[in-house]
């Protein structure tokens, strides 16, 4: 069988194909046990598959969400809801905190089946917000989506996978857009 450096060079987002990383598995999972916050940094030399790791914790974190099996060592860990963190397509810090709150909302509806959040309201506070800068109105939209998803998951937190932190933060507006979703 030939392998091509393409097949080797993209991240495994499957954690049944993940094969000998349950040992980093495990540490991750423990220090999403009982956590209160705060930053975890996972780092590794170029190619490490440290963007697969990732992956593979977020798809594990959705199955557990969803009821789905996970392994045991992820029983312990409050329930997680996993957003994955891009420069994206956008252009400044306000659009790309709009596009979060938006991604939290499409997953939750589409991989939890979640759709109590009132829509004309985030609408509204994620226009405001666009217009404004006010960060009030963009922790109002995070707050509705987010009340809906812990009545559903009591003690739910949510968890920012940031992949490739240096191309967000060469953007110019990327220090911005992480000082705008710190305090959400």
């Amino acid at each position: 069988m030939a392998v091509s450096v393409s097949t080797l060079s993209n991240p495994i987002s499957d954690p049944d194909h993940l094969v000998g990383r349950e040992a980093q598995l495990k540490d991750i999972a423990a220090t999403l046990d009982g956590s209160q916050g705060g930053l975890r940094i996972l780092l590794g030399g170029a190619g490490c598959g440290k963007t697969s790791l990732l992956r593979c914790v977020q798809e594990l974190l959705w199955r557990r969400l969803a009821g789905q099996s996970a392994p045991p060592m992820w029983s312990e860990a409050p329930p997680t809801l996993p957003l994955w963190l891009t420069a994206g397509e956008a252009d400044n810090a306000v659009t790309r905190a709009q596009q979060l709150v938006q991604e939290m909302r499409r997953e939750a509806r589409e991989r939890l089946g979640i759709c109590q959040v009132d829509e004309d309201q985030l609408r509204l506070r994620l226009q405001r917000y666009a217009e404004t800068a006010d960060i009030g109105y963009l922790t109002d939209a995070f707050s509705l989506v987010y009340t809906v998803l812990a009545s559903h998951y009591p003690g739910l937190q949510v968890l920012a996978l940031l992949d490739d932190a240096d191309e967000l933060l060469a953007r110019p507006w990327g220090p911005d857009f992480l000082a705008s979703i710190r305090p959400i």
